[in-house]
């Protein structure tokens, strides 16, 4: 089944969590640029009327290598997305090989393998001319099993001793094989067969050579493979070998010289290819910026895997070039005039020089851990503001093979210039018990540029509704001592706090933060609670009056120097044994009787500490122990309600009485339960 989720800008309203229409448009500040890879004829966005945006399109081809570009078995639809190279199971591949990349058809001659004309009449579709197995050309060369160290002519060889003809089909990538069809011509048909056949195939995986149970042995190496059909006493003319869809890269056929003919050599493929890859070309933003949102749509079937990862840097090359001095075994970055070495210099230096290539961790990120595909959506992490940005796209369809998946397209938003170069923070205390309200102070550090535009608002994400926002603290730069308090201000009656998780702080004019107010840090005080180890309280920093800008992410790092951890993550003092942290009951008595009054039973339960969502169950039992009704959900570590009226799985009102709720949390580690009663009365 293909799970589809497509997003267009002017109905997408989880586009702009923080571009939100009909605020203030006061001043002009940063343009919000949306860029779109892909797309084919996709309209443009809708911009709201005021906004100073632009749209930018972007293709997937063509890539240059020149700009990290690259793709593997991906080829892009009429409809401007990307996808997995596919092969009908009624084309033959053979007469496509020589004009894709990497691909050939090659012959033995006992010393290597190499193109001839003859094999042109095994792939021209005329059934009168053929490839003849009578002569002496292409002879040598044999097939054996792994353990004999030498093919000879006194070795046990598959096919037996003295000459053979091997012809070797590289398809230029893995893809799953049907069929393998060898064509007699119709003036011999059964005087000219093919009396021994043996096809083997190899999937391409460097890793495994020399582990295959089969090796073809030639004057100059081997190539082992896996043995697919074997046939030492063929009498059928028209040989038509189901494959099975198998992967493979490489195709050998083999024989023995003789009064044979082959008039069509035909290699039917099927479905899409297990592995294929796709690198955009590096994305220059033409200046820093900073980066937002990232969205995508694409559809994947059962068994599809996609693995989208994305990276940014502030200048063209991602890499730094090594060369060797040749003192002892030192190399250096620098070309013999003390400039960095650029990638065009490395490719150009001696064989002997080129001492190897290493990511450049100074300007560049490293590729982000793999995205939800399913989700759709994400927010770009970076450190700072970036000018680059490159996306990667893996695709794996496991078997059966016509299973594939799809990308249509990525849309990113940035806005230009940033409003701070770099802002980190750090949260203390960053370990508390489970469930307890905690006060938290939040230290925000922003460090400006001259020409970066500041901001006026700060939102924190929290696990679940915050209990309080009280203060904005100002201090002076401590320089590693006591910092001073500047001023304090009270912000409980201006923040706002979502009952979903999460708060922002408008702050007034005269606390707006800008190049004036570099590395001064700013403190945010308030209470919430944490129901997972490792709970990350991620921050962001936005101009209200500018609000189609994008919100800049706040980085974990050293906001106050008297505070240890350097992080915004939250760790538990101790992990509960038990997932359920609480089960509440808004009353013990249910009285669904439709006078307004606990006509329903609101069920608060805590989970604690869990990996990602788990099932929780919630069973009732009447007192002889029959099940009468049940609620299943999905949830995460935090605080959750579920709702029961009263009523049986069949929507019938059950009789008054005492029931039993049973919940149940499934984990990986376990089922954790607990009980509560409750009386139906009306």
């Amino acid at each position: 089944m293909f799970h589809y989720r497509r997003f267009g800008f002017s109905s997408r309203v989880s586009f702009a969590v923080a571009l939100t229409i009909g605020l203030w448009l006061t001043e002009t500040g940063a343009t919000l640029y949306v860029y779109r890879l892909g797309g084919g004829d996709m309209p443009a966005p809708e911009f709201p009327e005021g906004w100073d945006a632009q749209f930018v399109q972007l293709e997937w081809n063509p890539l240059d290598e020149r700009h990290f570009g690259a793709a593997s078995l991906v080829e892009e639809s009429e409809d401007g997305s990307i996808a997995p190279e596919s092969f009908s199971p009624d084309v033959n591949l053979v007469p496509l090989l020589r004009g894709r990349e990497n691909g050939w058809i090659k012959a033995s001659d006992g010393y290597t393998f190499k193109d001839d004309p003859l094999l042109d009449f095994m792939f021209d579709g005329d059934l009168t001319t053929a490839y003849d197995g009578a002569g002496g050309h292409f002879k040598g060369g044999q097939s054996c099993p792994k353990e004999i160290k030498e093919c000879n002519s006194s070795a046990p060889v598959i096919l037996g001793s003295g000459s053979h003809k091997a012809i070797w089909f590289d398809i230029g990538g893995t893809f799953p094989i049907r069929r393998i069809v060898l064509q007699p011509t119709p003036k011999y048909f059964e005087e000219r067969v093919v009396k021994t056949v043996l096809v083997g195939t190899n999937d391409g995986d460097p890793l495994k050579d020399g582990t295959r149970p089969y090796r073809f042995h030639w004057r100059e190496g081997w190539l082992d493979f896996e043995l697919a059909h074997i046939r030492l006493e063929n009498t059928v003319p028209l040989l038509d070998l189901d494959m099975r869809d198998t992967p493979a890269r490489h195709i050998l056929f083999e024989a023995i010289p003789g009064p044979w003919e082959v008039s069509e050599f035909e290699i039917y493929g099927t479905g899409f290819a297990p592995v294929a890859s796709y690198a955009s070309n590096i994305i220059n933003l033409e200046a820093p910026a900073s980066l937002g949102s990232l969205h995508w749509s694409g559809a994947r079937g059962d068994g599809a895997e996609v693995t989208l990862t994305t990276r940014s840097g502030s200048d063209a090359d991602p890499n730094f070039y090594w060369r060797h001095t040749f003192r002892a075994s030192e190399r250096t970055r620098f070309d013999a005039r003390g400039r960095p070495l650029t990638r065009s210099q490395y490719e150009a230096l001696e064989g002997g020089e080129q001492a190897g290539i290493s990511p450049d961790t100074q300007s560049w990120e490293f590729w982000t851990p793999p995205l939800d595909f399913d989700a759709g959506t994400t927010n770009l992490a970076t450190e700072r503001p970036r000018q680059y940005v490159q996306f990667n796209v893996d695709f794996v369809s496991q078997r059966p093979v016509d299973v594939g998946a799809r990308l249509d397209f990525l849309e990113f938003n940035v806005s230009k210039p940033p409003i701070v170069s770099r802002a980190v923070a750090e949260i203390s205390p960053s370990e508390v018990p489970a469930r307890e309200v905690t006060r938290f102070v939040y230290t925000l550090l922003p460090d400006f540029a001259s020409d970066d535009l500041g901001f006026d608002s700060i939102e924190i994400d929290t696990p679940i509704q915050a209990v309080s926002v009280d203060t904005v603290i100002l201090s002076s730069p401590s320089d590693g001592g006591q910092a001073q308090t500047i001023d304090t201000l009270d912000v409980s009656d201006i923040a706002v706090i979502d009952p979903q998780g999460g708060f922002v702080i408008p702050l007034p004019d005269d606390y707006r933060r800008d190049t004036q107010s570099s590395l001064i840090p700013l403190r945010v005080i308030f209470r919430a609670q944490v129901f997972q180890y490792g709970t990350v309280f991620e921050g962001r920093v936005f101009d209200r009056n500018r609000e189609w800008e994008v919100r800049q992410r706040v980085l974990s790092g050293d906001a106050d120097p008297l505070v240890d951890g350097n992080t915004v993550k939250v760790s538990l003092t101790e992990v509960a044994p038990n997932t359920i942290g609480a089960l509440r009951l808004s009353s013990p008595v249910l009285t669904p009787n439709g006078d307004g009054a606990n006509d329903e039973l609101r069920i608060n339960y805590d989970l604690v500490n869990m990996v990602g969502s788990v099932p929780v169950t919630m069973r009732f039992y009447d007192l002889t122990g029959r099940e009468v009704a049940v609620i299943g959900e999905e949830r995460a570590s935090g605080r959750w309600m579920a709702v029961w009226d009263g009523k049986d799985r069949h929507g019938d009102l059950l009789p008054p009485g005492i029931y039993i709720l049973r919940m149940d949390v499934d984990t990986d580690g376990g089922n954790d339960a607990v009980t509560e009663t409750v009386a139906l009365v009306y």
